[in-house]
């Protein structure tokens, strides 16, 4: 039984302690293969080769890329596998060595058409309705100011204007409203396009920097360890 455990299922190899011909060679450090016992790269979290996967099912998760500095059977990873982890986790970070991916942000912008006609007509509907409002307001300045227009209405100076404003201050204030209803409307939708319309695409990361951060954190490693046991000898009476 355990036989058939230990050949059913591949181990994490943990790469050792950099020796200082290895340190001295960083591309050395974390060489390790992931790879199952059958010799074949697999997903960590699907736990899928590609070499045994149809091409529609390829499709859909993607190549397998090394997005952090994890090794040996941990090391690969479908694209779309560590982008819907990413999306459910909400977490920028590998979960095992806490890595930060490298994330670009893609944008489709010829897919949910629906959604650019949404965002067409309703930036020129806000557009019309400023300038309406725009419109009113200069007139009622213009028809208060002209002093002309009271030469024609004698027994009423100003009782032209006070028709006017009393029918001008309800639509710009509704005007107003309209204007910023929609504009939060269309920032709301605006998000929403944007959601789904861009897609992150996770990247891999150089292995000049995998191989550096490898082995500093090996020699982090060893500075620990040296200094414990240097705590351990002072200690002893």
């Amino acid at each position: 039984m355990e036989i058939a455990l230990s050949q059913g299922f591949a181990t994490a190899s943990v790469p050792p302690l950099p020796t200082p011909n290895v340190a001295a060679n960083p591309q050395a450090v974390g060489s390790t293969s992931s790879i199952c016992q059958d010799g074949f790269y697999f997903c960590r979290i699907c736990r899928e080769s590609n070499e045994f996967t149809n091409e529609g099912k390829l499709d859909s998760c993607g190549r397998l890329i090394a997005p952090c500095m994890c090794d040996g059977s941990l090391k690969y990873v479908h694209e779309r596998c560590v982008q819907h982890w990413i999306e459910v986790s909400q977490s920028r970070n590998c979960e095992v060595c806490r890595f930060e991916y490298e994330i670009r942000t893609c944008a489709k912008w010829k897919r949910r058409l629906f959604f650019s006609r949404m965002l067409f007509n309703l930036l020129t509907f806000d557009s019309i309705t400023l300038l309406l409002t725009a419109l009113v307001i200069w007139w009622c300045v213009f028809v208060v100011t002209d002093f002309d227009v009271y030469k024609h209405f004698p027994a009423m100076p100003f009782g032209v204007s006070i028709p006017i404003i009393i029918m001008a201050i309800p639509l710009s204030v509704f005007g107003m409203i309209v204007f910023i209803f929609t504009t939060r409307f269309y920032r709301k939708l605006s998000d929403l396009w944007c959601r789904l319309n861009c897609v992150s695409v996770v990247g891999e990361p150089p292995e000049e920097r995998i191989a550096s951060l490898r082995l500093q954190h090996h020699s982090q490693c060893i500075q620990a360890h040296v200094d414990d046991e240097s705590d351990i000898f002072t200690a002893i009476p």
